[in-house]
C-alpha cells in the first residue's frame, strides 16, 4: 500500500510538473510570438472598431476617438504620411492587456520597420530583439563596423498603429516579418482625458531618431 501510494504520488507529480512545462511554454509562445521566430502565434482578441472605440466629429469636423470606457481623445493631426518599408518585427495588444493602456484598446499592433538599405538589403543586417515591453523595443545588432551600426539605427523605427476603419485591421493581420509595405495616413498625438485623468501619446515625425511614430492609417498594401 505504500509502495503502491508513492508511485501514484509521483506519477501525479510528475502530470504537474509536465502541466506546468506545457503551460510555460504556451505563454512563451504568447509573448516571444510577434518576431520573426514564431509568426503563427494565436492573437488576443484586440479591440473591436466600433464598439470598444469609434471616432466622433465636432460641428467644425474635427475628429474625436472615444472608448467604451470613457476616453476621450483629441487625435492632434500634425502631418500627412505614408511610409515604405520593411517588417523586421511586430507585436499585438489586447484592450484587457496588463498593465492597463487605454491606448490598446484602439492601437493593436506595433510594428518595428526598416528602411531605405535596411529595406532594401535586410540580410546583411544581423538584428534580434532583446525585448519589447510596454510600447518600447529594445534590439541588438552583430555588427562591428560603426558604419552600419549608425546607418542601422538611423533607418529604423517602431511605429504605432491607430486604425481608422476595421477594414485595415485584417491587412495588418497580414503582415509577417520581412513583408515589404505601403501605409498612408497622418501622423497624429493623441491626448486624452477620463474623468480628472489624462494621457499624452507624444509622436515623432520620421523614421531613425529613437523616437516613435504614431501612424493613423487609412490604408495598408503588402507588396
Amino acid at each position: 500500500m505504500v509502495r503502491k501510494m508513492i508511485v501514484t504520488l509521483a506519477t501525479l507529480g510528475l502530470l504537474i510538473i509536465t502541466g506546468l512545462l506545457g503551460s510555460a511554454l504556451f505563454l512563451y509562445l504568447r509573448e516571444d510570438g510577434n518576431n520573426e521566430e514564431n509568426d503563427d502565434v494565436e492573437r488576443a482578441e484586440p479591440g473591436v472598431f466600433g464598439l470598444d472605440y469609434w471616432f466622433e466629429a465636432d460641428e467644425n469636423g474635427t475628429e474625436y476617438l472615444k472608448t467604451f470606457d470613457g476616453w476621450t481623445f483629441d487625435l492632434n493631426v500634425r502631418e500627412e504620411y505614408s511610409l515604405t518599408g520593411i517588417i523586421l518585427g511586430y507585436k499585438y495588444y489586447h484592450k484587457t492587456d496588463v498593465p492597463y493602456k487605454a491606448v490598446n484598446i484602439f492601437s493593436p499592433v506595433d510594428i518595428w520597420v526598416g528602411v531605405d538599405d535596411v529595406s532594401e538589403n535586410v540580410s546583411k543586417y544581423h538584428y534580434t530583439i532583446n525585448s519589447w515591453e510596454d510600447r518600447n523595443i529594445r534590439w541588438f545588432l552583430y555588427e562591428d563596423e560603426q558604419y552600419n551600426f549608425t546607418y542601422f539605427w538611423n533607418h529604423t523605427g517602431l511605429n504605432h498603429l491607430i486604425l481608422h476603419n476595421p477594414h485595415v485591421l485584417s491587412e495588418l493581420y497580414r503582415l509577417r516579418t520581412g513583408d515589404i509595405f505601403t501605409l498612408s495616413g497622418f501622423i497624429v498625438e493623441p491626448f486624452g482625458t477620463r474623468e480628472n485623468i489624462w494621457f499624452n501619446w507624444p509622436s515623432d515625425t520620421r523614421i531613425g531618431n529613437e523616437k516613435c511614430e504614431v501612424i493613423l492609417v487609412e490604408t495598408v498594401l503588402i507588396h
